[in-house]
């Protein structure tokens, strides 16, 4: 998009004009009934506000410090007449079509705060099966949550962005992101899903030194055969093989005709699209990649599933927070010792 487009999208994230504390209120006495008199103080400013929830600061009648996510009023609504709108507009090209019917299951997805707590529960299950005791998502309160409220512990941090505040810090920056993007990768390897938005305002270095992942609104998900792909895709690149990055996205069903395909030229091809996510000299902008990745899904007939351009862009976000800390020496994707992490965690999984 141009950067005028990009600058107002920008604003979705997190500076979306709040609606009303009266509407916080009313929410949360619908949602929660009498448990909602557990919530003694609640912060009428909101920490953040985006453009299906907002957040506030709480503390809990037994002092606990709690974030509550509430989800805007009527948003289901306009989201549904959006995407009545889009489907309308985009009536005549069923490629367009089949984007917004996956855009609207996603969203109607997100809008249930329940599904979040379950993947934050899960996330949480996953650290504890793989013995990872220094990275968290929140911990849910159950009994304070619904649909379109939920409550959740509070993290306090270093966004991973903030490179002073890390290198300032009483911790090893390096080795505590390389321990939370590991903690990214074992989800996948040992439950098929994945944190679809790791930002920086997702991934905290915490002042106890774990690391914290939010916000779990977006994750994307593979069955088992799709998990081993996804694998071989990332393992490709962090080897530089681009025959077995080429041959991964053949088995995921990126191309038309696999039969037929010249899997040495796809991946010559691929390896000239992808070079600038593995250059470890310059920082990384997708935009950089997309012209020859659209040639060569033009040339090829590729199309590339929603949960691996997911992928992809976590690696974009994950590469540029391992340049940030750890220089021109550390690439998320050709980080050696980080590698070698993620093959002890795929050795572990095969026989857990």
């Amino acid at each position: 998009f141009p950067d005028r487009y990009s600058e107002e999208f920008r604003k979705l994230l997190d500076r979306v004009p709040p609606f009303s504390f009266a509407a916080v209120e009313r929410t949360l006495d619908e949602e929660l009934g009498a448990a909602r008199a557990r919530i003694v103080e609640l912060t009428p400013a909101p920490m953040a506000a985006a453009s299906i929830a907002q957040v506030h600061a709480a503390v809990l009648d037994d002092g606990s410090e709690v974030v509550v996510k509430i989800q805007r009023p009527g948003i289901g609504e306009l989201a549904a007449a959006d995407v009545a709108l889009l489907r309308f507009i985009a009536r005549s090209r069923a490629n367009a079509v089949a984007v917004i019917d996956d855009f609207a299951a996603n969203l109607v997805e997100e809008l249930d705060f329940g599904n979040e707590a379950a993947r934050m529960r899960e996330f949480n299950d996953v650290m504890r099966r793989m013995g990872t005791k220094d990275v968290a998502a929140p911990v849910v309160y159950d009994e304070l949550s619904g649909p379109r409220v939920l409550t959740m512990e509070r993290f306090s941090g270093w966004r991973l962005d903030d490179t002073d505040g890390i290198l300032g810090s009483p911790y090893d920056g390096k080795e505590r992101l390389r321990h939370g993007i590991r903690a990214w990768f074992q989800t996948l390897i040992l439950r098929g899903f994945f944190h679809g938005d790791v930002h920086a305002g997702n991934f905290l270095l915490l002042h106890d030194g774990r690391i914290g992942y939010l916000d779990f609104g977006i994750v994307g998900v593979f069955d088992d055969g799709q998990k081993k792909n996804v694998l071989e895709y990332v393992l490709g690149f962090q080897q530089r093989d681009f025959v077995r990055v080429a041959r991964s996205m053949i088995a995921m069903g990126t191309v038309d005709d696999a039969e037929r395909i010249d899997v040495a030229r796809f991946a010559a091809d691929l390896e000239v699209a992808y070079a600038p996510l593995l250059d470890p000299t310059e920082g990384f902008k997708m935009r950089d990649m997309l012209p020859d990745l659209m040639r060569v899904a033009q040339k090829h007939s590729m199309r590339m599933p929603r949960d691996l351009v997911l992928v992809t862009k976590q690696l974009v976000y994950l590469d540029r927070y391992s340049r940030a800390l750890g220089g021109h020496e550390m690439n998320v994707l050709t980080d050696q010792a980080l590698s070698n992490l993620i093959m002890q965690d795929m050795l572990a999984a095969m026989f857990a």
